[in-house]
């Protein structure tokens, strides 16, 4: 094609040629917004995901106690695929000019959702639920560790597992001896009594505690189906008072 008819082309058809350079501009330039709204549902991520995480950490299991959450880095991992996914989609789907922007976003954020619940009902399930007292040693058990038909046979007030935190009860079999860590009977509510009628016994078979508490508290063994740590207890009433680590 001679330059001539090239010349003619381009007065003939001027609005294809504006279109085309109109479209090369766009795709060469970054869309402002699209870096706000990805960085946004970042920030809101971080805030959902973070609040989440500090119910385990500082309600659940403060201190001493996270070593027998069961709290992996498996399901942290999760959480930090959830934490991602959402920013990382809202990036790669986010056009200002998009007529099914809304759209759009409205499915990033069902899945995050979607994997936020999951991850979520799985944190749940390691919430400790109850602080048994046993005849020599304390059990943390979790929601995860009591068997629903057990749960079934226990009183109607013991049927609800708690969520801000491990109920103080007692705990013996039958027979009243328990074989430590090879005991099931602290995992089974029907088997459960008021704290205050082993707890001063606790106590007294218990060590005596170096540091915080003095004279005044016994050191026992705190186990879960998890981990294992070390509490102090009230040397007269056999009241909790601290979880310490213990060394591996």
């Amino acid at each position: 094609m001679s330059s001539t008819e090239s010349h003619c082309d381009r007065r003939r058809y001027p609005a294809d040629h504006l279109h085309q350079a109109g479209t090369m501009q766009s795709t060469r330039t970054p869309d402002p917004a699209r870096r706000k709204a990805a960085l946004a549902h970042l920030v809101a991520s971080i805030a959902v995901v973070g609040g989440i995480l500090a119910v385990p950490r500082f309600l659940w299991y403060p201190g001493a106690l996270w070593p027998l959450s069961g709290i992996d880095r498996h399901l942290l991992l999760l959480f930090a695929a959830v934490l991602a996914v959402g920013p990382a989609l809202t990036w790669l789907v986010y056009r200002s000019s998009k007529r099914t922007l809304r759209m759009d976003l409205a499915v990033v954020v069902l899945v995050q959702l979607l994997f936020l619940g999951y991850a979520t009902a799985m944190l749940a399930r390691l919430r400790p639920v109850y602080l048994v007292g046993m005849a020599s040693h304390m059990e943390l058990v979790r929601a995860l560790d009591i068997d629903p038909a057990d749960l079934a046979l226990a009183p109607e007030e013991r049927q609800r597992l708690p969520w801000t935190g491990p109920v103080l009860v007692g705990a013996l079999p039958p027979g009243g001896a328990a074989l430590f860590g090879n005991d099931d009977h602290a995992r089974r509510p029907v088997y459960y009594f008021d704290y205050s009628k082993i707890g001063p016994a606790l106590a007294q078979r218990g060590q005596p505690a170096d540091g915080n508490g003095g004279a005044d508290a016994r050191m026992v063994p705190l186990i879960s189906q998890a981990g294992r740590a070390g509490i102090r207890l009230d040397a007269r009433d056999g009241r909790p008072l601290q979880a310490v680590p213990v060394d591996k």
